[in-house]
Parts: structure tokens; sequence; C-alpha cells
């Protein structure tokens, strides 16, 4: 065996009996009489004097920034009920205030691992395909999702959500969201899909900006979309209007991809039985995507803080 494999199998060793023992410590200091030292040490076919050694060993600053690591990673995925791959877990760990180094996403997998944390959602679907360039009528928005500014460009739509004790009920979910940083303006939850829940929303958007002109609404062909209501408060606002083409969910991608995103990562771990509890679910989560759940397409903020920077000049720390 050559000196490099003899040098890698070593250090695969260590590694090894290091998790094996930070496991022994971990279920003993969590339930000694059920888990006794000799008992675990068996188990993890280590000596009884190694466990002993390693557990009197003096205790690195690297060691230390780990433990602190590991506390702070089971706190953000109970917080955020499961829902934080590797890189998003990175980027909340270094906006943390009490960790005063950065973070590599390397340590952060290695360390979920360690402890069997992982994201629990489902894999996203993408079986959709682009419609034909012939459809393209009143398409404003063109798939150009760029700002520079909020209330530049606006999305709306409508989505179904289930609830109940076995699902046998369903409500619709209305969203107006702001395309600068995906902050949701409002919302509306009705029992159907109708044109008073659309212009409802859009007025509640209008009303929490302070009534900005001149802005690119976006919406989807449906007949709560074409209604006349619906087209006044437009003309009232002075906004200018594009709809996605027949069959074309990529023309309001935004709010595809948020929809599927408070599905997968909020309303599949919900378990409402009332259309109260249902409500009061649903602002917790647009409150949970607009302040808490940060991305890194907007330079690791929340929506709301990229928000804020821009209209209030602040500086996120």
């Amino acid at each position: 065996m050559s000196r490099k494999s003899q040098e890698r199998q070593a250090l695969t060793s260590r590694v090894v009996h290091e998790a094996i023992f930070q496991t022994i410590k971990m279920m003993h200091d969590e339930n000694p009489k059920e888990y006794p030292i000799r008992l675990l040490v068996k188990f993890g076919e280590v000596s009884f004097q190694a466990y002993y050694k390693w557990l009197k060993r003096q205790r690195t600053i690297n060691d230390q920034f780990n433990e602190l690591l590991v506390i702070k990673i089971k706190k953000l995925d109970e917080q955020h009920k499961h829902n934080l791959g590797v890189r998003r877990m990175t980027m909340y760990l270094n906006v943390d205030k009490e960790i005063n180094r950065r973070v590599n996403h390397k340590r952060v997998r290695r360390l979920m691992h360690h402890w069997g944390i992982r994201a629990d959602i489902r894999k996203k679907r993408h079986n959709r395909i682009k419609a034909n360039e012939q459809f393209i009528i009143d398409n404003l928005m063109n798939q150009d999702f760029t700002t520079v500014l909020p209330n530049q460009k606006w999305a709306t739509d409508m989505t179904e959500l289930r609830f109940g004790q076995h699902l046998e009920q369903s409500l619709r979910l209305s969203a107006t969201i702001d395309l600068y940083g995906t902050y949701v303006l409002s919302f509306n939850v009705s029992k159907t899909e109708t044109s008073q829940s659309a212009v409802q929303t859009l007025q509640r958007a209008y009303q929490f900006t302070g009534n900005p002109t001149d802005i690119l609404v976006h919406s989807d062909r449906g007949t709560a979309y074409t209604s006349k209501d619906f087209k006044n408060l437009l003309s009232q606002h002075h906004a200018r209007r594009s709809m996605s083409r027949p069959g074309t969910p990529y023309d309001n991608a935004v709010v595809e991809k948020f929809w599927n995103d408070f599905k997968v990562e909020w309303w599949d771990k919900q378990h409402s039985d009332t259309l109260q509890e249902a409500v009061k679910a649903i602002k917790l989560g647009i409150d949970y995507f607009n302040q808490v759940r940060r991305s890194d397409t907007i330079n690791g903020h929340t929506p709301e803080e990229f928000r804020n920077m821009a209209i209030y000049g602040e500086v996120i720390a």
C-alpha cells in the first residue's frame, strides 16, 4: 500500500471514530440509564479506553465552533420545518451574528449528514413544454422578470389549496407579488375563483404600496382577470396590462415558482381542519416567505429586507 493510501485510510478511520464517539456521548447524555457507556462502546465496536481518552481530550477551537454550528443547525432546521438544504442552511448561518467567521457549505454538509438533518421536501416537477411563439398576444412581460426597483412589475395569480381532516375541502388563494425580490404585497382567500377575489387582492396591493402608477401588471387569461371590474381597476391606476399566452405557465414563472415553494415548504406541512385555521396558516406562511425565508437570488436577504433597502436605503448586515 502506498504512503498516500495509508494516510487516506488513517484519516478515514479518525473521522469514523470521531463520529462514533460523538454519537455515544450524545446518547448517553440524553438517557444514561438506557444507554450505559459499556453497552454503547460494544455496539460501536470501539474500546472503553479509547472512548474515555477521546472524552478527556483538549477541546480545540474548531471543536467548539462545530458544536455551536450543530446547535444553530438544529434550531434552524426546526424553525424552517425541515425545509433547508445545505446551501440555504449555510446562507442562514452566515448571517447569524453569533457566528464570527465565514461558514463553508462543505462543513455544513458534513455536520448535517452526521446528525441526520436534511431537507424534507418533495422534488419539484419540471415537465412543462413551452408553447408555440404564435401565441404572443398582449404579453408585454414576455418572460422578462428583471426589475431594479420595487413597484415596477407585479404578477398576480390564484391557486387551489386543500384542507380538512381528509383534505376534503378546498379554497382559492389569490396573491399579488412584486417581482422585485418576490415580495407578496397582498393575498385573498375565497371558496372559488372569482373576479371579486382578483380585484380585492389587487386593490390591497395598491393600498399597501400607496397607489403607485405605471406598473406592469401580469396575469394569466383566466376569467377572473379578463373581467370588466379587473380591467377597470387597472385603468384607474394607469397600469400597463400583460397576460400570459394560452397554455404557457412559463409566462408567469415567478408566481408559479412561488406557489410551488409555498406548497412544498409550507402548506404540505400544515394541518388545518377548518377554514379559519387554514386562513391563519396561510397568513403565517406569507409572513414566513416575506420576513424569514432567505434567498440566494437576492444576496441572502429576505424579500422584506431586500425591499426595505431599496425603499428606505436601509443597510442590512
